[in-house]
């Protein structure tokens, strides 16, 4: 999901905070609105706390989901494309 979407489903989760719904029903009512599994009752029940605290910020938390550590310029360091760099990528899918 990118990143509009969620603060689309935060800035509908707030909506519904601030209605005095319940997290269960947020989520229902987000799925119904933009089909199953566009959500997962996991934020809602994050965001719900939230928002009771008094944080109204739509942003995501420091600290979600998994840290990494990942060096992606090594990666692409280490490929080795040859002298016709990724333009060559074609060729070799005709070749199999």
């Amino acid at each position: 999901m990118c990143v509009d979407n969620h603060i689309r489903n935060h800035q509908i989760m707030l909506y519904h905070f601030q209605k005095g719904w319940k997290a269960v029903q947020s989520f229902c009512i987000l799925n119904k609105l933009f089909g199953e599994g566009t959500n997962s009752k996991s934020p809602c029940r994050e965001w719900f706390p939230y928002f009771k605290s008094g944080d109204t910020s739509l942003k995501d938390k420091p600290g979600k989901g998994r840290s990494s550590n990942f060096d992606s310029q090594a990666l692409l360091s280490a490929l080795d494309w040859g002298p016709c760099g990724i333009d060559c990528l074609p060729q070799i899918g005709r070749s199999y």
